[in-house]
């Protein structure tokens, strides 16, 4: 037998770390002990056992419910003193790279992020490496390098080659949501989670195709300017197009770029210029302009929650979602509270254009309508290995501490009407929303089908092993309290509520219609009477 030892965090009095000893045993089979003030917790294991497979089971459940563990544990036995078992084999640099690349790609590691603004990460893990990790497949990227060096009448930029590597290497593997974030990259998507980010101050989407040049090419559509950034300064309309990028004076089409990418070619730091390429209908044929436009990054802080009360029934209150960070959970308490405060008991949730978020914000906005030990949301793996998210009183630190559940908030807005308003751009975190409010009969679904996306991406650091950045990728499907998947799918309007935004609104931004025009959301509100 030896001992396992993870280190484990979130465990802040002797009855969590008792949930979470008998957690723990139950889910692996042995008996496992937690040690406060190590913060450790440790367990015997038959020399044989599949140390990976547990590691992984194991944070899969920690994740699911509010732990953090260290998933590279450390051994004591009689041979082997307290160090990493881990060892890593002798290869070249450029060989190194690739193999943690791969080792980390094939681990069946699952935690929890969900799509969000640019698909949307959330929780960060560390991988583990096998140390069998054959790398002899991936040998021929060290050739290529080394014929580059040699013979090629261009001087490489290694950084750049790497990344662009990583990069291919995610959109070759056929998961849509996979992306290689560089370190630059990384520390924005972190801080737009913290609702805090260097950009230009929009909301956007992705849009549809069109025909451009002679191909179909992607677009991203601007849905939102937000007051007063440097997207409303430089002239940035509502419904514009962005097609690219220009980079060092060279333009970047999406259709060569992820939607990430582009996204992050937006971002950069502030006080620098960043140089879109549009299309903006113009026109009274309205036929597609391209255009440029260069503006100055500034910080921008974003709000993921707004409320009003409706100027054409001034008893209901509208909450707009635009996505779910680290700011959502408690904007949206302001939000309830303000309009409760003003005497308004029904309530319009309007997730149109809200593409998902973080694990944690939904999880805990939920709570707040829900009863504790209620499912929220069930997750399986590849491996089939099955966990769930139940209402309960949960602790987070750092930035997502906002994210924390305390027992008197648990189903604090229950009791109160509500509709909730979406389309066929509410997608993943926003779903699970609309799902919980459907299957708990909180409110009625009112607007058209949802997006369809029921899998869940999880983001590796690989800070640790010497790589700069992060690596996302698609780890789990999710199911909502009825057990239905509607990855693909999507989810329905209530009976009777399905309704298509007219051709007049359709005419115009989703942000600039007002009340009377907006026949999705009067159809909303009537459904508090029915």
């Amino acid at each position: 037998m030896r001992k396992l030892i993870f280190s484990i965090e979130n465990i802040d009095s002797p009855e969590k770390a008792k949930e979470a000893e008998e957690l723990f045993s139950r889910v692996s089979g042995y008996n496992a002990s937690i040690d406060m003030e190590k913060g450790q917790m440790s367990m015997e294991i038959p020399n044989d056992t599949d140390i990976s497979q547990l590691g992984d089971s194991l944070e899969a459940v920690a994740a699911a419910n509010g732990f953090s563990i260290n998933p590279t544990p450390r051994f004591i036995n009689d041979t082997q003193t307290d160090k990493p078992k881990t060892n890593f084999p002798k290869i070249s640099f450029p060989t190194f790279i690739v193999a943690i690349i791969l080792a980390i790609l094939v681990s069946t590691l699952t935690t929890f992020a969900l799509f969000r603004k640019a698909y949307s990460p959330t929780r960060t893990i560390q991988p583990i490496l096998n140390d069998s990790t054959d790398v002899s497949t991936y040998a021929d990227v060290s050739t290529f390098a080394s014929i580059f060096k040699t013979y090629s009448m261009y001087d490489l930029d290694d950084e750049e080659m790497i990344n662009q590597i990583l990069k291919a290497f995610c959109r070759a593997s056929g998961d849509y949501f996979a992306e290689y974030y560089t370190d630059e990259e990384y520390r924005q998507l972190n801080e737009s989670d913290a609702g805090h980010m260097v950009g230009i101050g929009v909301s956007c989407v992705p849009s549809f195709e069109i025909e451009y040049k002679g191909k179909t090419a992607s677009m991203i559509q601007v849905v939102r300017v937000y007051p007063d950034s440097p997207a409303e300064k430089g002239g940035l309309l509502p419904d514009d197009l962005v097609i690219g990028v220009k980079v060092n004076g060279t333009a970047q089409l999406i259709t060569e770029s992820t939607y990430d990418t582009v996204l992050n070619l937006i971002r950069g730091e502030e006080g620098t210029p960043v140089t879109l390429i549009l299309l903006r209908r113009e026109g009274e044929e309205e036929e597609w302009k391209e255009l440029e436009l260069t503006l100055t990054r500034e910080a921008v802080t974003v709000l993921s929650v707004s409320h009003r009360i409706s100027t054409t029934d001034p008893t209901v209150g509208i909450i707009s979602i635009e996505g779910f960070d680290f700011t959502t959970p408690t904007g949206l308490k302001d939000a309830m509270n303000d309009l409760l405060d003003s005497g308004i008991e029904k309530f319009v949730f309007d997730l149109r254009f809200n593409p998902g978020g973080d694990l944690r914000s939904i999880e805990a906005i939920l709570s707040y309508f829900l009863e504790e030990g209620d499912l929220m949301i069930s997750t399986k793996d590849k491996s089939g290995y099955e966990a769930e998210d139940v209402v309960k009183q949960v602790y987070y630190s750092g930035a997502a501490s906002t994210c924390s559940v305390k027992a008197e908030e648990i189903g604090m807005y229950r009791g109160y009407k509500y509709a909730v308003l979406v389309n066929g751009n509410t997608a993943s975190a926003a779903e699970l929303f609309t799902s919980n409010f459907r299957d708990y009969e909180l409110g009625k679904i009112v607007g058209t089908k949802t997006f369809g996306k029921g899998s869940m991406q999880s983001i590796f650091s690989l800070s640790s092993y010497g790589i700069p950045g992060a690596i996302k990728l698609t780890t789990r499907y999710y199911y909502p309290p009825s057990g239905e998947g509607y990855n693909g799918i999507g989810i329905y309007p209530s009976e009777g509520y399905s309704v298509e935004l007219s051709e007049e609104a359709q005419s115009i931004n989703h942000y600039l219609m007002t009340e009377e025009m907006d026949n999705q959301l009067q159809t909303a509100i009537q459904s508090l009477y029915d």
